[in-house]
């Protein structure tokens, strides 16, 4: 597990979010944590993570600040590029380490320089 993700789950640090959150978002432990960064289906190459098969599973967490913030880790890797099959379901599972801050996660065919607050619409309403 990335640095930034297992002190902040040994500080108990969890989501906070400006509208009210739905059964799915919970704290967790560390050891819960940890088995969230091992689902992680890709494997690394680099600054790359590549995936393969019909459906993969992409576990990012996002970093507390002081660890270069903004960005996320996929892998122990900040802000990869990730490589995932034409056509695959992709499952995603955010790990948000900074309690009061909210997080997004673009994924896009563009490549970097990437805008630090992008002009875009949340995926949860209120955040």
């Amino acid at each position: 597990a990335g640095l930034s993700t297992v002190l902040a789950a040994a500080l108990g640090i969890s989501t906070a979010m400006a509208a009210p959150l739905d059964t799915s978002w919970k704290m967790a432990t560390l050891p819960q944590v940890k088995a969230l960064l091992a689902k992680d289906s890709g494997t690394v190459s680099g600054k790359t993570v590549t995936y393969s098969g019909k459906t993969v599973h992409v576990v990012a967490a996002a970093v507390l600040p002081g660890f270069p913030f903004p960005s996320f880790e996929i892998h122990d890797v900040k802000n990869p590029t990730l490589e995932i099959p034409a056509g695959a379901t992709v499952d995603i599972t955010f790990i948000n380490t900074n309690k009061g801050f909210g997080h997004s996660l673009d994924i896009t065919k563009k490549g970097p320089p990437y805008a630090v607050m992008p002009a875009i619409n949340p995926i949860i309403a209120g955040t």
